[in-house]
């Protein structure tokens, strides 16, 4: 997960702990939001009402390191098949 990381954030890459265990209730097209942010485009993420109404959900504020915090809580919930991977 650690090369993902360092491709989707580059210099950005915060190493955040890949082992993380999180109880998130998103719902899929929430968790796909997350999952598409990248250093690319996390900027005009920020702007939307949509993206700031789904980390009000997450009780997180809304910067880099939640991002990632959320994007390997997903990914660690997906491993998990705690979220359906086919959706």
């Amino acid at each position: 997960m650690n090369n993902l990381f360092d491709k989707l954030w580059k210099e950005n890459n915060l190493n955040l702990d890949i082992n993380l265990n999180c109880d998130l209730a998103l719902e899929d097209e929430e968790s796909a939001i997350i999952l598409s942010t990248n250093i690319n485009n996390y900027e005009r993420y920020f702007a939307l009402e949509n993206f700031k109404n789904i980390f009000k959900k997450t009780n997180k504020r809304l910067d880099l390191y939640n991002i990632q915090y959320i994007q390997i809580c997903i990914i660690n919930l997906i491993k998990k098949s705690f979220i359906n991977k086919n959706n």
